[in-house]
């Protein structure tokens, strides 16, 4: 966590957050916090960071935006912090990792992870939420939907 943001500043953040969801709880909507991003000063720019706010909440309508190219880029250790993050998860953003097209986050296949493997430990784990696929083409946009449907279709047999 960013240096000048303490626990007095977490402390307020979670009671804040407990009140808003008080009054939001009659509509039964969630709120997903930001992804972990990889930016100097960002207050919440790991995995850990922002897990320890949304379990600190620890609400049903406050979930965690699983940004895993960030994750990658800051952390590694992708499936321990699935692993850790389950039962906060809203959604899962993907894109490839290092980005290797402008700007940046390409499909998989382009980079170092092993999404397959990624979807079927998510899909052993019990993740069955949406996946936000955040990326850019490489190339030929209907390649690099077939290498996502091609990623995220799991192995059966």
């Amino acid at each position: 966590m960013h240096d000048d943001f303490g626990g007095e500043a977490m402390a307020m953040i979670v009671r804040l957050l407990h009140h808003a969801h008080q009054i939001a709880t009659p509509s039964a909507e969630s709120v997903e916090a930001p992804p972990p991003v990889d930016h100097p000063g960002t207050p919440f720019g790991r995995a850990e960071d922002t897990l320890a706010l949304v379990s600190s909440v620890d609400h049903q309508h406050l979930q965690l935006n699983l940004d895993l190219y960030h994750v990658q880029i800051d952390e590694g250790n992708l499936i321990e912090t699935c692993r850790a993050c389950l039962p906060w998860i809203g959604e899962v953003q993907v894109a490839d990792v290092p980005g290797r097209c402008e700007p940046g986050r390409c499909e998989p296949g382009t980079g170092e992870i092993n999404y397959s493997m990624i979807v079927q430990k998510f899909h052993d784990m019990g993740y069955r939420g949406p996946v936000g696929l955040e990326a850019y083409a490489k190339g030929d946009a209907e390649k690099a939907l077939g290498a996502f449907r091609t990623a995220f279709t799991l192995n059966t047999a």
